[in-house]
């Protein structure tokens, strides 16, 4: 039985669901998801790095302490494949350090937005793109073909909750980058009389900009993150599930669209080309402007059970043909990798 060592951020356990799929398909597995990208995890790395005017050099040391974490785990484990999941903080030397196994990266989102993963790019032998229009361009500019892979959804995580009281009638959870907010507001005033629920952080230099938002709107935004164990109970108490993708996305959708579905929610969501190529039934309502998300909310309100099948048909199709071991089975059949060697 092959064993596989997996690499990826603790970021909402989807290494963890990644582990979860290889394990299905019968790999021996070992996770190292112990570190994080840009975050400053405790008072002591908080002091120096506001002491340092060199940010790039202190992320630079931590990221190294946790190459040598992975050196150490591969020695350990000698796996026959190494999974590394946007492979953000990974050095050439770690890499290197790693090809007797097979190297495969799968990006969760857009390769152009991670300098050091494009960097190492020619040290990988299979790359797995999130972003469809990034593989002609990975492929002209540094000559490495990519294979379109879009995320997914773990059903041990997202799924329905039946008899569950529907006490939210528009439901946003994500960053909250000034374009999300922009729409989100505009939201809240046309539906004044409606319960909006908003979960995310914002990002902004300006703290007065970020007290004049949400202090103004405290009732509708909550600054903070949700775990996936509590985002499944939201996601099941909404009527209208909002997904508002951010700009680097062209083609490929975000995590959130795989969750919502999964959990059996009606999902409103911007257009994108992977849900008008796979999801042509009509399972997910679709917005291409303001006016057209306002008309989509005004409808489905005033008629939420009619929507059902919707919401119905597009549980079937994302728990049948989009979950991780689906997505898993892929790249095995893609890079012909048997699990029995």
């Amino acid at each position: 039985m092959r064993k596989i060592l997996i690499v990826g951020p603790l970021f909402y356990g989807y290494s963890k669901s990644v582990a979860r799929a290889f394990e299905k398909n019968g790999f021996i597995v070992e996770l190292f998801d112990d570190w994080k990208e840009g975050t400053i995890e405790n008072l002591r790395e908080k002091i120096v790095y506001n002491l340092t005017s060199d940010k790039e050099t202190f992320f630079n040391t931590k990221y190294e302490k946790y190459n040598v974490q992975i050196r150490k785990r591969y020695a350990e484990v000698k796996p026959d494949m190494v999974f590394i999941i946007r492979g953000a903080i990974l050095t050439k030397e770690t890499l290197l350090f790693m090809k007797q196994s097979r190297l495969v990266l799968w990006m969760m989102d857009s390769i152009f937005t991670v300098k050091r993963t494009l960097d190492n790019i020619g040290l990988y032998d299979h790359v797995f793109l999130f972003e469809k229009e990034d593989i002609p361009l990975l492929k002209n500019q540094y000559h490495v073909a990519g294979h379109f892979l879009p995320l997914a959804l773990d059903e041990s995580v997202y799924f329905p909750i039946p008899s569950i009281e529907k006490d939210i009638d528009i439901l946003f959870v994500g960053n909250l980058y000034d374009k999300r907010v922009a729409l989100l507001n505009k939201l809240i005033e046309r539906f004044p009389d409606k319960t909006i629920r908003i979960y995310g952080v914002y990002f902004s230099r300006l703290r007065n900009i970020w007290r004049y938002l949400f202090r103004k709107d405290k009732k509708y935004y909550t600054n903070t993150t949700v775990s996936p164990e509590a985002l499944n109970v939201l996601y099941s108490k909404t009527r209208i599930c909002l997904n508002i993708h951010h700009n680097q996305s062209v083609y490929g959708v975000n995590q959130r669209f795989f969750e919502v579905a999964g959990a059996a929610a009606l999902q409103v969501c911007d257009r994108h080309g992977f849900i008008t190529d796979n999801f042509t039934g009509g399972e997910i309502v679709i917005f291409d402007s303001d006016e057209d998300l306002f008309r989509s909310v005004e409808n489905i309100l005033a008629d939420y059970d009619s929507y059902q099948p919707k919401t119905e048909a597009a549980y079937n199709k994302v728990t049948q043909q989009h979950t991780f071991n689906e997505r898993i089975n892929l790249i095995l059949k893609t890079i012909n990798y048997s699990v029995d060697g």
